[in-house]
């Protein structure tokens, strides 16, 4: 199986400028990774050339090794982004939410799949602070532009639809806080512009 190239990097702060290569090789587009309160666990997705598609891989090791989950549905094509807390992580993608209730250990798609497409996973917090849940953003399979949110670990999902509040707005990102909830967006505007034709000027009569 041919491998494209991941570098993964630690730092010891922006102060120092001091990071090092700890990884690679590892395969290629590596997108969403997010690690565990143990600092040691961690989980992201790349992509392979042949079989051609995504795969979730976990590191005990803070990122220096990383191992193919097993057991996954299929691979997934274009994996997004990923939180994880607890013995819980959530990895969008385009068709399929993966989710895992074992640390990273094994991945399965969540009941309500077709509500995937989110490009931002997002920790949800509870009234105590502490992460109680998940939600991703984006525009959905289900053409619902907002949010799903999860409170099982991922395997359940409820669409938020914000396209309600103002046509036209692209939910892209959000913050999901202990009261309340923050959702940013962008709208695209297009239109002509109305130029005035250019004057005409007589000539000087003498």
């Amino acid at each position: 199986m041919m491998k494209l190239s991941l570098l993964a990097l630690v730092g010891v702060g922006a102060e120092h400028a001091a990071w090092s290569i700890i990884a690679s090789k590892i395969g290629g587009m590596p997108m969403g990774p997010a690690c565990f309160e143990d600092g040691l666990t961690c989980i992201t997705a790349t992509s392979q050339i042949l079989p051609a598609g995504y795969e979730a891989k976990r590191s005990i090791d803070g990122g220096a090794t990383w191992k193919s989950v097993p057991d996954q549905d299929l691979f997934v094509f274009a994996l997004y982004d990923g939180a994880a807390y607890g013995q819980h992580a959530v990895i969008s993608g385009m068709e399929f939410i993966q989710h895992s209730s074992d640390k990273g250990i094994n991945f399965t798609s969540g009941v309500a799949s077709g509500l995937a497409g989110g490009q931002k996973v997002r920790k949800v917090h509870g009234k105590d602070g502490s992460p109680c849940g998940f939600a991703i953003v984006g525009l959905t399979n289900g053409n619902d532009n907002g949010l799903v949110a999860s409170f099982d670990g991922g395997a359940a999902w409820a669409a938020h639809d914000i396209k309600t509040l103002r046509a036209g707005v692209l939910a892209n990102d959000g913050a999901f806080l202990n009261e309340s909830w923050i959702v940013t967006g962008e709208e695209y505007e297009t239109g002509t512009a109305l130029v005035a034709p250019p004057g005409r000027r007589r000539a000087p009569t003498r």
